[in-house]
């Protein structure tokens, strides 16, 4: 195991993701995104999809004054670059910031297309 993989696993283990029971049963709704990781990184990721093609992808770093978080939905393309502009409607939440080290960002994600039914 190497140094990336155990930062790997840290960060891993602070995304939590909350879906209401109505979401799950209709495919639209509200799901809740929290992702964190060490403010020394310069941004954290966090993907939705089959494939990174089309994929939903969360970007989330510091504000330009280092003080405040900022989210940017974005659309995976494939293995490259992904597209700003998303359509995806994301709010961010009380909660989220910089502190002791720590980048939080606390996400509300409006959906209004069916959820993949992958395995989990």
């Amino acid at each position: 195991m190497t140094a990336s993989d155990n930062l790997e696993q840290v960060l891993l283990k602070q995304i939590a993701v909350n879906v209401l029971a109505s979401t799950t049963s209709t495919g639209n709704g509200d799901v809740y995104i929290q992702i964190s990781g060490p403010s020394s990184l310069s941004w954290i990721g966090l993907g939705q999809g089959t494939s990174m093609s089309g994929a939903n992808l969360f970007m989330v770093y510091a504000n330009s004054a280092g003080n405040n978080v900022t989210v940017s939905p974005r659309l995976g393309i494939g293995e490259r670059q992904p597209k700003t502009g998303s359509t995806t409607n994301v709010t961010l939440l009380d909660g989220s910031g910089i502190s002791n080290g720590m980048i939080t960002a606390n996400v509300g994600c409006a959906l209004s297309h069916p959820i993949s039914q992958g395995h989990h």
